[in-house]
């Protein structure tokens, strides 16, 4: 493995880890007190930071326990609380261990350092970090002075200034091989049944597909995936309500705009406290053009947001959520809502070509959702499937419709997929990733890859 450090400045190589983990450790400060577990993914990789030395799996287990333990009633939902529980319910008595593991002793010093930021004391928190034994040894006097905040309005002015640094200062592992216990994630892979976006992530890096499907690490609040939600929500309420009326009118657009607002509302901590209007008034423009654009045309006859499991030929377990099902008869469409901008959507509908072989997500995910329910146990037969934009584009300013007609040679491609895939999946195939240099699931492994040559 060979390892090459890059620093614009002259200070140990060390340093260079610092920016990056004190711009880490800022961030997560800075997103926990303005969202309500909002420093949640930055808390996941906080713990991985060079300056507590924790073990990768260790980390990687007790991620594995809180989703585990969240399927229970009364379960901690925050990993950062449910990190806090596990050191605090650890029994120290005369026949313990004196010491206790990085792990607890870098989850106590959040705690604290959380506590002190959210009383606005950066004194007191310059102090702890200070007295940490990797930043007592390797980072001088100097650079703690310049990058730690003296109080909040400081914060982030300073994040973005690390931010630079990071870039400028950067250290950089070639040919790193992403070293994760094997033995901890075998019996989640054993009972893996693969979904569209499994597959796509897959397909995009093996190593965010570690992360996010098998770790399942914590997510960052996303207010565009709530306010997506928010959007499917309300679609699927609207239509309810038709299936619901003797008559199978559609009700008047102040019940879809309820339950919108309804949700977000519901849903309020995931969006920074200048954010939320603005998406209020967007998915209120959105859903009324959309609902303007389509009422006349749309089809009564639907299934809603309905969940399907089936086996492919090659006996490879899939699994799916289906916004919406329009029947003509026994032939069916399958129609999938999209909220996000056109122009990124339009990217991920290419078919594959000699520029990009496996072809985009959103064509992906059309052929996979046929196969599925193409294998399911009704007597349907899916003509095409449908993709709803509910933002214009930008070029014609007009709302578009997607579709695609599935050939069979099309199928065969995501079939090799489907298969190639499971089979890499199963061989427990997450030591490479896709190398982008703003991967942070690849970033993260190349901090444990140097971590553990050290």
């Amino acid at each position: 493995m060979e390892i090459r450090f890059f620093c614009n400045i002259a200070i140990m190589n060390d340093a260079a880890w610092f920016y990056d983990d004190l711009y880490i450790l800022l961030q997560f400060l800075h997103m926990e007190m303005v969202i309500e577990q909002g420093g949640e993914a930055w808390y996941f990789q906080l713990l991985h930071n060079h300056i507590f030395q924790i073990p990768a799996n260790e980390i990687a287990q007790n991620c594995i326990l809180w989703n585990q333990q969240k399927q229970r009633k009364n379960s901690i939902s925050s990993f950062r609380k449910f990190m806090e529980t596990q050191v605090a319910n650890v029994k120290i008595d005369l026949f313990s261990a004196l010491e206790t593991t990085p792990l607890h002793e870098a989850v106590k010093f959040i705690t604290r350092i959380f506590s002190f930021a959210k009383a606005d004391n950066w004194e007191k928190i310059s102090l702890e970090i200070s007295n940490l034994k990797f930043v007592k040894k390797h980072i001088s006097i100097e650079i703690l002075a310049n990058y730690l905040p003296k109080n909040s309005k400081e914060l982030l002015p300073i994040i973005e200034k690390l931010a630079i640094e990071r870039r400028q200062t950067k250290v950089v592992i070639t040919d790193f091989i992403f070293p994760f216990s094997k033995e901890l994630i075998q019996p989640i892979v054993n009972k893996f049944v693969l979904s569209a976006s499994s597959l796509n992530t897959y397909l995009e890096c093996p190593i965010e597909s570690y992360f996010i499907q098998f770790i399942k690490i914590p997510q960052p609040q996303n207010s565009a995936a709530t306010y997506g939600s928010a959007i499917h929500f309300a679609l699927e309420k609207y239509f309810a309500a038709m299936k619901n009326d003797r008559a199978n009118e559609f009700p008047p657009f102040d019940l879809i705009w309820e339950q919108f607002e309804r949700y977000m509302q519901e849903n309020k901590a995931s969006f920074l406290p200048d954010t939320f209007d603005n998406y209020l008034d967007k998915g209120e423009n959105a859903l009324l053009l959309f609902v303007k654009e389509n009422i006349e045309t749309w089809n009564k006859i639907v299934l809603l947001e309905s969940f399907f499991k089936s086996f492919n030929s090659d006996n490879i377990p899939m699994k799916g959520f289906v916004d919406k099902i329009e029947f003509s008869g026994r032939n069916i469409t399958i129609v999938d809502y999209k909220s996000g901008r056109f122009s990124k959507g339009i990217e991920r509908l290419i078919t594959p070509n000699s520029d990009n072989p496996k072809g985009g997500a959103y064509w992906r995910q059309a052929v996979f959702y046929k196969m599925l329910l193409d294998q399911s146990p009704k007597n349907w037969e899916v003509k095409k499937v449908e993709f709803d934009f509910l933002e214009p584009n930008p070029s014609s300013g007009n709302l578009e419709k997607i579709t695609f007609t599935i050939s069979e040679r099309e199928e065969q491609i995501v079939q090799n997929q489907i298969f190639k895939t499971w089979n890499n999946i199963h061989k427990l195939n997450f030591e490479k990733g896709c190398q982008q240099p703003d991967c942070i699931y690849c970033n993260l492994a190349r901090k444990i890859s140097y971590q553990n040559v050290l």
